[in-house]
């Protein structure tokens, strides 16, 4: 085809329409077809398309040009891929050659390519990202060919949309998101992880925001793509995010410079903004420390609430670790105590000394009088510290002695005046151990009768039927 005056976009698409009618079908070897530097569509469903062809044969010859001794795809790429697979898995279909239709002509590399990316416009199914940039690419060849003379009536945008066959407002919004679009994004739109409508909403916001929201994505685990409209949301909130506004809670207080990131993270996390709107302080804020725009007040009191909190937990870890080494000290003494009684009943193995689920075992008393602590650590003193009388009598009967002789080694586990055992030397109330009873009593002492009585009730109880007692302070 000549370019020549009066050249219309009607008369490119009825050549187009044509090329393939007519043509002489030649066969040449796949090694000897290149595919066009200047294709930009996307191979996609190769396998399924070499599947296809293995089925039921080539159904349409490529279409090509001639280089030197070589040829060069104008239509068919994909084709061509499928073939190379087929040729790759051991295949002989294609041995004697591609079938395809050589173009002869003197038309500008402009003009070839323009009928390459109308050809593929009228024969595949291309996403939003491909179609964006073939509208890209029909628009500079257009603009090349007025270069070198052909004229085009009416907008240059409607010849574009015809040519892409799509409208002229989709058209704009494609050519908003590859010219506005941040690279980042940009990226992920071409790769389809990022929708036409959220590319579209994304390419309204300012650029350094766009770039904001990049590294955000980038640094967050939330790695969900923004929804167009969630983005539109932020942008109609624009206004609001930008206003300057002074601290609410405290009078004469800075500026807030966070609302901007506030936006960002809002693209991903919708519901912040209902959270933090500026009017809570920086100071005040349960975000504080996450919000890299917060106030020098707040990035102070940041600094020292660390500071404070690392002091304290020094200080707990070095409580905790006192508090571990004189339980060790205490349970070492209470072993030692006790390790004569049970070296004297014979006592072996891993029988407990009383039944309660954590209660010590010879082997236990034998490496705590020893100070070892491989094989258990205790972090009470209630393994050696026989709370009711029954597991003072239990104690008792497994080491064959005297219960008070079990009650002795702890007398500096009672709180108060120290354990005793015997008469009281004086009437009063006592708290008291029994041999008939789990729990401590609040008794009285009568020196007279000699008989101990349960405060409250009266009821009372022989001497002989109290282990030890404490006397109580008088109120």
């Amino acid at each position: 085809m000549s370019e020549k005056k009066g050249f219309s976009l009607a008369s490119v698409l009825g050549d187009v329409s044509n090329l393939n009618t007519g043509d002489e079908i030649v066969r040449i070897p796949i090694e000897r077809i290149d595919p066009d530097p200047a294709n930009f569509y996307s191979l996609e469903g190769i396998d399924d398309l070499a599947g296809n062809i293995e089925l039921i044969g080539l159904q349409q010859p490529l279409r090509v040009r001639p280089v030197a001794d070589r040829y060069t795809v104008v239509s068919g790429h994909r084709r061509r891929a499928a073939i190379l697979l087929i040729r790759d898995g051991g295949s002989d279909q294609f041995a004697d050659g591609v079938p395809c239709i050589v173009e002869y002509g003197d038309a500008s590399p402009a003009m070839r390519e323009l009928r390459l990316i109308y050809a593929n416009a009228s024969s595949r199914q291309m996403s939003a990202a491909d179609l964006s940039k073939q509208a890209e690419r029909v628009t500079e060849l257009l603009y090349q060919l007025k270069e070198q003379g052909v004229e085009f009536p009416g907008r240059m945008r409607e010849h574009v949309a015809q040519a892409c066959k799509v409208s002229t407002s989709k058209l704009a919004r494609l050519h908003a998101i590859r010219n506005n679009l941040y690279p980042f994004w940009l990226v992920r739109f071409d790769s389809a992880e990022l929708s036409e409508d959220a590319a579209y909403q994304l390419s309204r916001l300012p650029t350094d925001m766009q770039q904001q929201a990049a590294a955000y994505f980038l640094d967050t685990k939330k790695k969900k793509m923004p929804t167009a409209s969630v983005i539109k949301s932020v942008i109609d909130d624009l206004p609001a995010y930008s206003a300057e506004r002074s601290c609410r809670a405290h009078a004469g207080g800075p500026q807030c410079h966070h609302l901007a990131e506030l936006a960002v993270k809002n693209l991903f996390m919708p519901y912040d903004w209902n959270v933090c709107s500026g009017s809570r302080c920086c100071l005040d804020c349960v975000r504080k420390e996450e919000c890299g725009k917060k106030c020098q007040e707040a990035k102070d009191r940041c600094k020292l609430e660390k500071a404070v909190q690392a002091e304290k937990a020094a200080e707990r870890q070095a409580a905790e670790k006192a508090a571990a080494e004189a339980l060790r000290k205490k349970l070492q003494r209470r072993a030692k105590a006790l390790l004569p009684l049970i070296e004297a009943a014979g006592l072996k193995g891993t029988v407990r000394l009383f039944d309660r689920w954590d209660a010590a075992t010879p082997d236990d008393v034998r490496a705590w009088a020893s100070g070892d602590w491989t094989g258990r650590n205790p972090s009470n003193d209630q393994p050696l510290l026989p709370y009711f009388t029954s597991d003072v009598l239990q104690m008792a009967r497994k080491l064959k002695c005297d219960p008070g002789q079990i009650l002795d080694p702890f007398k500096e586990a009672r709180t108060g005046p120290e354990f005793q055992r015997g008469t009281p030397p004086r009437p009063g109330k006592y708290y008291a151990l029994l041999l008939s009873c789990n729990i401590p009593k609040i008794l009285t002492w009568d020196p007279e009768k000699k008989l101990w009585a349960f405060a409250g009730t009266g009821g009372q109880l022989e001497e002989a039927g109290v282990v030890g007692w404490w006397p109580l302070p008088e109120v």
